[in-house]
């Protein structure tokens, strides 16, 4: 091995969001795995961008993990700024343009040659690309594949919305499919993602299973509690989980309640919106928390779980959790993705509210059934799933490039 391997490099975290283990947004609570995960083994700069809701979450723990870490504040101003700016970008990734960091992860690099260039989010690809020639090496964590992504809310709109999405969606993706082959290594979350990936032109895919945060030590009871309950787990303020919760509370509830009029469904998640809280409020049997820092106990309340997903790309971090508590789940294909889980496994997926209806009435009338598929499911994740979660050898081979 050459002294050039054996120098330890330093990292240069940069990410879209705000790295944070008490996030209400899954990806946040995953780009701080990986951070944590690299400070074990190497000397680490953060440089990340936070909005408002993001800063709040802000308690010093980043901070005792890097060297050195700079927050660029998100706001309107910002991101209207970095779409004049940068209008050669697909306007989703100038949003997160921002000269500061252009200046900053340059002047790194001329202090040493010896600096890796760690982005998580595939928006700040556009900052790997111009210096990808004077650092030793790119790592790029996809959590989502961009023009997957972006073409799928585009169906979600009318017209002449769609149209304009669709414009820009062809731009993301073709942006997307220049900077994937760029890095070094490109890290995504499922096999699926790594398919889609390789099919973009990019040579090195490593998958990396995110995590269950909430996952119990031990076999947890399924569906203990008393009233037949659904629950739904996600942050509220994201569209595609505020849209998943109104088409379910209006296409398919109202057929559940026919046949089992004292069903009960929780919605735990940050942020609803004043219109979901309004629907809720006239729809029986509907519990909103907000937020709760530790889901378990809603867990334990709830016969299975419910991911009626329309839109969004990516694997579902939500879908692992219920089913690593040994909960079932119904969901549609959209999220069940990347998930490896079958309908023995507990993950039941269905795409029409009349199927995702039948379904639901099924579990909650057998709850024998809803608790051997509960067993599956906890069975399945303890046996099939595996999070990478990269460890000392895993992130050496990803930050060094060598077995």
């Amino acid at each position: 091995m050459t002294a050039t391997r054996r120098a330890v490099p330093r990292v240069v975290f940069l990410s879209a969001h705000l790295p944070s283990a008490n996030s209400t947004q899954a990806g946040q609570r995953v780009a701080y795995d990986h951070l944590q995960l690299l400070a074990q083994t190497f000397p680490v700069d953060l440089i990340a961008f936070a909005n408002a809701a993001e800063r709040l979450d802000m308690d010093g723990s980043v901070n005792a993990l890097c060297q050195r870490v700079e927050i660029i504040p998100v706001t309107t101003w910002t991101r209207i700024r970095g779409a004049i700016s940068r209008p050669d970008l697909p306007t989703y990734i100038a949003l997160r343009a921002s000269g500061r960091i252009t200046r900053m992860v340059a002047q790194l690099c001329e202090q040493s040659s010896n600096v890796v260039l760690w982005a998580e989010y595939t928006q700040m690809a556009q900052y790997l690309r111009s210096l990808n020639g004077s650092v030793r090496r790119t790592v790029l964590v996809c959590q989502d594949v961009l023009g997957q992504l972006c073409e799928r809310y585009a169906r979600l709109k009318s017209w002449p919305v769609a149209q304009l999405t669709r414009v820009e969606c062809s731009r993301l993706a073709r942006w997307e499919a220049k900077v994937v082959k760029q890095a070094s290594v490109a890290v995504t979350m499922s096999e699926k993602d790594r398919i889609l990936l390789k099919q973009l032109g990019a040579d090195n895919v490593v998958v990396a299973y995110p995590r269950a945060q909430f996952a119990p030590t031990r076999q947890p009871e399924c569906a203990i509690g008393t009233e037949p309950t659904m629950m739904f787990f996600g942050a509220m303020d994201r569209s595609e989980n505020h849209e998943a919760v109104v088409w379910f509370l209006e296409m398919v509830l109202p057929a559940i309640r026919s046949v089992i009029p004292n069903v009960r469904v929780l919605i735990v998640g940050a942020h609803p919106a004043r219109a979901l809280l309004a629907l809720c409020q006239q729809t029986q049997g509907v519990d909103v928390t907000g937020y709760v820092p530790d889901p378990r106990p809603w867990f334990a309340e709830t016969w299975f779980g419910i991911v009626p997903l329309q839109s969004g790309a990516g694997l579902k971090v939500k879908v692992v959790e219920f089913l690593a508590q040994g909960l079932p789940v119904v969901t549609t294909t959209i999220g069940s993705e990347g998930i490896t889980a079958q309908g023995e496994d507990g993950l039941i997926v269905s795409d029409t509210a009349v199927e995702f209806a039948r379904h639901c009435i099924v579990l909650l009338g057998d709850r024998a059934k809803c608790r051997s598929l509960g067993q599956a499911a906890h069975r399945w994740f303890t046996t099939s799933y595996q999070p990478q979660e990269f460890g000392p050898d895993g992130v050496r081979k990803l930050v060094l490039g060598y077995p």
